[in-house]
């Protein structure tokens, strides 16, 4: 996100954002509160786990809250639209 200028306007600091996480295959996609952050193919992973994590935070005592997590099985996709 810190290359994608739109993206980084779109984040609330210090409120809710919305992220939108669609992860197929080898292929993952990302918008931060409706805006495209990040767009992936990683031909090493085809799959693995999901992780919620923090990188690069320089707060000491930085709380990260998360909530109405929802996960949907899109099965095993060959191709994108």
């Amino acid at each position: 996100m810190r290359l994608n200028e739109a993206a980084r306007k779109a984040f609330k600091h210090g409120d809710w954002n919305h992220l939108h996480i669609e992860a197929i295959g080898n292929h993952i996609c990302t918008w931060i509160n409706g805006v495209p952050a990040a767009n992936l193919i990683n031909s090493a992973l085809s799959d693995g786990f999901i992780g919620l994590q923090v990188h690069q935070h320089k707060k000491a005592g930085l709380q990260v809250k998360w909530r109405n997590i929802r996960l949907l099985d899109l099965g095993t996709a060959t191709e994108f639209p």
